[in-house]
């Protein structure tokens, strides 16, 4: 059996409280610096991740475009919600709903990977709705 005397015990108690202390320093320090980054970088990647959505949705109906459309009225249009996302003009409960719309609508049209004419015309009507609330 090992005996300690009394004086050892609180001085190995006050080195492990030192090192959690230390421990949870570094880490506070360490979330800082992460939370600091993301708040800073935050927008940025943010817009990057619509424009990456955009530009899928963009690819999709632009490879699957009826004829009866004008493939250069397309892009202009998918242009326009690009310029609207990098002026961060949408904002706004009237904006929120139409992006959801879109996005609900997005979402079901592309699960098939399949755009019907259908499809088409309720997306790039639901656009044109949205870039009528923001530019006004």
């Amino acid at each position: 059996m090992i005996f300690t005397t009394a004086d050892e015990t609180p001085q190995a108690g006050g080195k492990k409280r030192r090192g959690c202390l230390i421990f949870l320093i570094v880490a506070a320090a360490v979330l800082l610096i992460l939370l600091v980054t993301l708040f800073l970088a935050g927008p940025k990647l943010m817009q990057y991740g619509v424009d990456k959505v955009i530009d899928s949705v963009e690819s999709k109906v632009l490879s699957q475009l009826p004829e009866e459309y004008d493939r250069a009225d397309v892009q202009q249009t998918f242009d326009r919600v690009r310029d609207a996302v990098k002026s961060g003009k949408l904002k706004g409960a009237d904006a929120s709903q139409k992006i959801q719309e879109i996005s609900l609508t997005a979402r079901g049209a592309l699960s098939d990977d399949n755009l019907t004419k259908e499809e088409i015309d309720k997306l790039m009507t639901q656009i044109k709705e949205l870039l009528a609330v923001i530019e006004h």
